[in-house]
């Protein structure tokens, strides 16, 4: 198990069984550049030296999509039950992922 932290002096890391509702990275191909979220608010950018696919779970990410310059990417869901977003190019940009209601 790794766990992945943005440098802040603290942090809260919880286990448990349940599914969590906001949609939350899973796995990616690439190294992420920022990842900011802000209640449903989630902003990112991936670079991978071939095209980024990222992994997201959560209730709700079967109505999300990725927004950004390469458009709108819908996710394919995997067998898993988590959804694969895949990108044509080695760096999404800054993108934003939108759920709808």
């Amino acid at each position: 198990i790794y766990i992945h932290t943005d440098g802040a002096d603290s942090m809260t890391f919880r286990m448990g069984v349940e599914q969590i509702a906001l949609p939350h990275l899973v796995s990616s191909n690439g190294r992420i550049e920022h990842w900011s979220q802000d209640g449903e608010a989630v902003k990112f950018r991936v670079t991978a030296k071939v095209p980024v696919v990222i992994e997201l779970g959560g209730n709700a990410v079967a109505s999300c999509g990725i927004s950004g310059k390469q458009g709108r990417i819908k996710g394919e869901k995997s067998t898993s039950g988590t959804y694969l977003f895949k990108f044509k190019s080695q760096d999404t940009g800054d993108v934003r992922i939108s759920c709808q209601a």
